[in-house]
């Protein structure tokens, strides 16, 4: 899976720091975008890549990208060509497994990265929007047109989407198979879908995804992928909350790729940690699905699991499996902790380092200021007369 967060960043000279738009944020705002790569699987996800979004005003101004430390070597990519190189290089340690790929639609209305997609062989469900063309002909132009048209009300299934912390999280879909003039005929020919959803309470909300995978796919297949896009939303989430993702302060390209990439190593850590303590505390699953049904694992969980009496427990239920932030809290804890007088000296010398820095800081500000008087300057001259108070006197 793939998505982009944002970090507020304010200034000019932190790497790709410009004034954009932002989901994470809530709008436009002057912050860094990366792009990340998650992997998902039924029992957990975590993020696995990253790249830094460098916008044009950027790789336009070579002097501000060596600045920054970038290299000559990187240009301006858009987010779908920077998804392209990370899931490039998860090629040669992808399973044999079939694995899908899921994006938003800054990803999935970009025609080349779903081609990339298809000459990887690599099926995908990735989001459009409602404009999207699906097929030229009349009556196929538009992706809300079409189902507007064509899609009558018994035609909508309600089927799970994947599991959430309190059931599986049920959508209807309306699914339909597409032409493609341009594909390739005959056996082991790969099929292209058309993929509607809505929630069951507000009908008129709909999201549009185009597939593309092996003809034989499930439709209870086909709805996984689209309903598995958060997976990389709660990744970024657990990385930045937990791991301390957005908490840097360094400016420069391999500073942020030497922090970030730290981060979601911690993360990883947790989530596999997570994953092995639901893993030991549930029971043996059913047989693993074949290769071509892809059953998802969450389906096969028993629905009871987390809800059986414990008399031992405060509220006469057993304790859910550990998750991910109840393990960063655990190691918190459980870490050495620094004696008083440690505590103490180490406090006095963080302060005489800040202060020493606050210092350098201080210093350069103003030989800068100077030095913009000096190549500016403006005549003032001097006051002259009476000088009169900031306020009118105030008598008794």
């Amino acid at each position: 899976m793939v998505d982009e967060t944002g970090f507020a960043k304010k200034g000019r000279a932190s790497v790709g720091v410009a004034r954009q738009y932002s989901g994470t944020l809530g709008g436009v705002f002057p912050c860094q975008i990366g792009v990340m790569a998650a992997w998902a699987t039924g029992r957990g996800q975590a993020l696995i890549d990253r790249e830094i979004y460098q916008p044009r005003e950027w790789t336009e101004d070579r002097a501000r990208c060596r600045a920054a430390h970038v290299p000559d070597t990187v240009g301006f990519a858009t987010k779908p060509r920077l998804a392209e190189q990370m899931i490039a290089r998860t090629l040669p340690n992808l399973p044999e497994d079939r694995v899908w790929v899921a994006a938003d639609e800054v990803y999935g209305r970009d025609g080349a990265f779903r081609v990339f997609l298809e000459e990887h062989h690599l099926p995908y469900a990735v989001n459009v929007q409602a404009n999207h063309t699906v097929l030229p002909r009349p009556g196929w132009r538009h992706a809300a047109r079409l189902v507007e048209r064509h899609a009558a009300e018994d035609d909508w299934v309600t089927l799970p989407a994947g599991p959430s912390q309190l059931d599986s999280r049920v959508w209807q879909w309306w699914v339909r198979r597409i032409p493609d003039p341009e594909a390739e005929t005959g056996d082991g020919a790969w099929a292209r879908w058309f993929i509607a959803r809505r929630r069951p309470q507000t009908p008129t909300g709909r999201d549009y995804y185009l597939a593309w995978g092996p003809p034989e796919t499930t439709v209870e297949e086909l709805v996984c992928v689209p309903g598995a896009r958060w997976r990389v939303e709660e990744a970024i989430k657990l990385a930045k909350s937990a791991a301390g993702m957005a908490d840097y302060e360094v400016r420069s390209f391999h500073g942020w790729y030497r922090h970030i990439t730290l981060a979601q190593l911690a993360a990883a850590f947790l989530a596999v940690q997570a994953a092995a303590a639901t893993r030991d505390e549930e029971p043996a699953p059913a047989p693993t699905a074949s290769r071509r049904s892809c059953t998802p694992a969450w389906t096969r969980l028993p629905a009871t699991q987390g809800d059986l009496a414990d008399p031992t427990s405060p509220t006469g239920t057993a304790a859910i499996a550990f998750t991910a932030y109840e393990i960063a809290r655990l190691l918190w804890v459980m870490a050495p902790q620094p004696t008083p007088a440690e505590r103490i000296r180490h406090g006095l010398h963080w302060s005489w380092w800040r202060r020493c820095h606050q210092a350098v800081a201080r210093a350069c500000h103003r030989r800068r200021n100077h030095a913009r008087e000096a190549e500016h300057p403006t005549a003032r001259p001097p006051p002259t007369g009476p000088q009169t108070t900031a306020g009118p006197l105030i008598s008794n």
